[in-house]
């Protein structure tokens, strides 16, 4: 119906909408394609904010098939985009998945400099939900990067966060929690004495 009335932006949002219920199925390649779709259909509408959530939502798709070169080039396109609109919720999204494509190709310290500046906006909108998954993120990379006691820090405030949501991804932040607590007691039980 879109289509025949010429609302391309519409259609670009409905796009949208069908890439993000493929996302959550994880078909990434089919959600990849709508993504790519609404992107274009959000450039000829002359779309901006439009433009730059596509231009994430491609870049998280193409980050799920392995594509993370391409995604960080799509997710930095994003990052400009909003910050030259002003487009905070955008920005906090689009840095949340460059952290992502960097922590897969091994840029740790790149990526959790993303998650730290996502972590910022998220906080300064209230977006709580999204402010832990930083957070888990942020532990991950710094985790990765060889910085226990900031993944631990950052894991914790992402548990707190989610458990005061009663959120059931807390589980698997205590998970990250639980493992590394194990398994610096194995290095502590295995390292002699001086």
């Amino acid at each position: 119906m879109f289509r025949q009335l010429g609302e391309r932006g519409c259609q670009a949002r409905v796009h949208l909408d069908i890439s993000r219920v493929f996302d959550r199925q994880a078909l990434h390649r089919e959600a990849l394609g709508h993504a790519q779709e609404a992107l274009g259909l959000y450039r000829a509408a002359g779309h901006r904010v439009g433009q730059a959530i596509a231009l994430n939502g491609v870049g998280w798709d193409l980050c799920h098939l392995g594509h993370h070169q391409q995604a960080v080039s799509c997710c930095l396109q994003a990052v400009a985009l909003c910050d030259d609109l002003g487009y905070s919720p955008g920005e906090a999204a689009a840095l949340d998945s460059l952290g992502y494509a960097h922590y897969h190709l091994g840029h740790y310290r790149e990526s959790a400099s993303c998650y730290e500046r996502a972590l910022g906006s998220f906080r300064q909108l209230g977006d709580r939900y999204n402010e832990a998954g930083a957070l888990a993120h942020l532990g991950d990379a710094h985790h990765a990067a060889g910085n226990p006691e900031a993944a631990h820090d950052a894991w914790q405030q992402a548990a707190a966060i989610l458990d005061d949501l009663h959120h059931p991804d807390g589980d698997q932040v205590r998970a990250r929690l639980t493992s590394f607590g194990k398994s610096r007691r194995a290095a502590t039980a295995t390292t002699p004495a001086p």
